[in-house]
């Protein structure tokens, strides 16, 4: 109110023209108050806009340096908003919440009651985290519909989120948020809207990227990716997310189609990927401000017996596959580990520390590792994420690599970028180009 009172009061003061209108004639005078008008019309027009809740992405491009992956390390300002990445870089899929509707009351079922749902597929991952009492598993069969399961363990309101052009997995605590769908992407992984601060929040960054809340990081929650076989053979008491949703979804098929195998890349990346492996390899990724490091799950298991000690960006690490196929990551001091038990990894001087599911931490005596997050993704969006990124995997022409690796550039074979049909896109029809493009 007190911002429209001083435009208005301007406005008065404009359309009055010079000091002393009296001198100029009545066409001057109506130019003055044309030109007023004008003013107060576009004055309020600003005002609305910025104080309206709806998300809008600037033009342009900041006047700051990018780091290597294309993005910002630090917090920028560009015509008002702060941001870390690039504007041009947030792109619209063309999908709305209506289209994407988050789960906000999921319920469960048991591993048996899912079979007989009859819309899982053995070899599809899913993720899975611990309550305190049993496991949970979220299936990708459900969240490649939905992207977003709001649940709670305990007392405490978490967010289970799917990236599914980037086939990524997430968990994050939601205390402080009130987070939604968004319907943009970048490095084709979905960003997630902050409703009440309208801040984008990028999973693979682990921080808000876009809004007033940029710079600001999530809690992830720990959890861990399985393929749903696995699960229902290791935690046969589990819980399963189950696809009696209230929508009308065939969660037995993807909304993408064959996209998952197929070589169509959908949105360009802000910075380009690599030809170390195929576009759609999946590896698991950690980061920190040191660096970044891309572990390959059959890598660790075949060279290293399931358990990897590591160190990349002046942190040590031990990356390691539990007894029921889970991948875990946690920070490592002086210790060397040599093998995993049940809950347990075992030092080279044979001290057990236990491994809590439920914060997945390991524990000997006073002595407390704790949990690193990481992320099972395809390797291009990786890449084109933290292009200096080490490896522990094979590359090729390269063979066996820990550490560094010559990167080169990304064979026309390893995912073609496809047209999207835009008016298809705006209508949530992308799948129609995607399902075109799978190879035969």
């Amino acid at each position: 109110v007190s911002q429209i009172s001083l435009i208005l009061d301007f406005a008065q003061d404009f359309c009055r023209g010079p000091s002393n209108p009296v001198s100029y004639p009545p066409m001057k005078r109506l130019f003055y108050t044309i030109i007023g008008i004008a003013a107060v019309v576009a004055m309020m027009l600003i005002v609305v806009l910025s104080s309206s809740g709806e998300l809008r992405i600037v033009r342009g491009t900041p006047k700051a340096p990018l780091n290597v992956g294309n993005y910002y390390d630090d917090v920028v300002e560009h015509r008002t908003k702060r941001m870390m990445v690039q504007p041009k870089d947030i792109i619209a899929t063309g999908r709305t919440a209506p289209d994407v509707p988050p789960l906000v009351e999921p319920t469960f079922v048991s591993v048996d009651e899912a079979l007989a749902q009859n819309f899982l597929h053995t070899d599809l991952d899913g993720l899975q985290l611990f309550d305190g009492e049993k496991y949970r598993f979220y299936p990708l069969e459900i969240l490649a519909w939905h992207e977003l399961v709001f649940d709670r363990i305990g007392d405490m309101p978490i967010v289970v989120s799917y990236a599914p052009l980037s086939d990524s997995f997430y968990a994050f605590e939601t205390r402080d948020h009130d987070f939604g769908y968004s319907g943009y992407v970048f490095n084709n992984t979905s960003l997630i809207l902050d409703r009440v601060s309208n801040t984008l929040y990028s999973p693979l960054l682990n921080k808000g990227v876009y809004g007033k809340e940029s710079g600001r990081t999530m809690k992830v929650y720990p959890s861990s990716v399985i393929p749903w076989e696995i699960f229902a053979q290791s935690h046969p008491d589990g819980m399963v997310l189950s696809s009696e949703t209230g929508f009308a979804f065939p969660y037995e098929v993807s909304p993408y189609g064959g996209y998952l195998v197929s070589k169509a890349l959908i949105f360009p990346n802000a910075h380009a990927s690599n030809g170390a492996r195929l576009a759609k390899n999946g590896l698991f990724g950690i980061s920190h401000d040191g660096g970044a490091k891309a572990f390959d799950f059959v890598t660790i298991v075949k060279e290293s017996g399931g358990v990897k000690n590591d160190a990349f960006g002046g942190k040590a690490f031990v990356v390691w596959v539990d007894k029921y196929g889970a991948l875990h990551a946690n920070e490592r001091g002086d210790e060397r580990f040599v093998r995993a038990e049940e809950e347990a990894l075992i030092d080279e001087d044979g001290n057990r520390w236990t491994f809590d599911p439920l914060f997945h931490t390991l524990t000997f005596g006073e002595d407390v590792r704790a949990f690193v997050p990481s992320v099972r993704l395809f390797w291009f969006v990786w890449a084109a994420t933290f292009p200096e990124t080490e490896i522990y995997g094979v590359v090729r022409g390269q063979g066996l690599v820990d550490g560094t690796f010559v990167a080169q550039e990304a064979s026309s074979d390893d995912g073609v970028r496809i047209e999207v049909d835009e008016d298809a896109l705006k209508a949530g029809q992308a799948t129609i180009e995607i399902e075109a493009s799978i190879e035969e």
